[in-house]
């Protein structure tokens, strides 16, 4: 469970369904963090949208992407730290706290899923190419 700043709570679930009774867990994005169902082409179209609007600012975001991805911090929040403003520098889609959530937790069910950190890669890719 992660605390977000919207006073919502970001939970994953096990199992994720589909009949799969492994490791797989479900990051359960709820409509009102403004990331539709959270698919992976929603997530990459907010960081699209994000790049459009702040373009300075969005490099920051990715810089704590990649922070997220090499694992080099796992809280988020801490993260932010780093980043002090941030967190208002988007207007357009999720807040920025909820989307590096969000995703974190994606890598970590890639991880799970693919055990070569192909999925993890895939995201990411995806995410930065955007």
């Amino acid at each position: 469970m992660e605390n977000l700043s919207t006073g919502k709570k970001l939970f994953i679930f096990r199992p994720a369904g589909l009949n799969k009774w492994n490791f797989d867990f479900k990051v359960e994005v709820l409509e009102e963090f403004g990331l539709g169902r959270g698919t992976h082409d929603e997530i990459k179209s907010d960081f699209q949208n994000k790049k459009q609007e702040n373009p300075q600012k969005f490099n920051e975001l990715l810089e704590a992407l990649r922070t997220l991805y090499n694992c080099s911090e796992n809280d988020v929040d801490r993260l932010l730290e780093r980043y002090p403003d941030l967190q208002t520098a988007f207007q357009t889609g999720a807040k920025v706290d909820i989307l590096l959530k969000v995703v974190k937790w994606m890598f970590v069910m890639e991880d799970i899923v693919y055990w070569n950190y192909k999925g993890r890669a895939m995201l990411y890719n995806a995410i930065i190419e955007a």
